[in-house]
């Protein structure tokens, strides 16, 4: 868990960094949903992520069902 938080922490201040040098973000989009099994616990989620000054980037991320609602599945 301790080695997962330290990856996402590097991952998002890189993110943060790049996102700065291109002025801010301008819009954060999600879009289709997929369910990845039957039970619908598991999904995707196309997430188009804007900046200010530069090219949109879409992402696919990993999503899985818990008790506490819907959460990243970094598995």
């Amino acid at each position: 868990e301790e080695q997962v938080k330290g990856k996402l922490t590097l991952m998002f201040s890189a993110m943060q960094e790049e996102i700065k040098k291109q002025g801010g973000v301008d819009s954060v989009k999600a879009g289709e949903v997929t369910y990845t099994n039957s039970d619908k616990t598991a999904a995707t989620v196309k997430v188009t992520i804007k900046p200010k000054n530069g090219e949109a980037s879409t992402e696919e991320i990993p999503l899985i069902k818990t008790d506490k609602g819907w959460k990243i599945n970094m598995q």
